[in-house]
């Protein structure tokens, strides 16, 4: 499972301005979770400006989530 994982979001920052294709439940909510916990280290972390990776993952959060809204058939 933690391959899997690792894997996802690899493919996640590979294909960061990719808005075709799909992208399963598994595969939107594992980026979703590294992503969470990553901000939460960033932010505790001195010295660290957490504003700086929010802006790094917006635009191929972005991705993600429209490749997981033609997965559910929307548009």
């Amino acid at each position: 499972m933690m391959e899997t994982m690792i894997n996802t979001y690899k493919d996640f920052w590979v294909r960061y301005v990719d808005f075709q294709g799909l992208s399963s439940r598994p595969q939107y909510w594992y980026v979703v979770l590294i992503n969470f916990i990553l901000g939460l280290i960033i932010a505790f972390l001195p010295e660290t400006n957490s504003s700086i990776y929010g802006i790094a993952t917006f635009i191929p959060g972005i991705a993600l989530t429209v490749k997981r809204l033609h997965d559910t058939d929307r548009s």
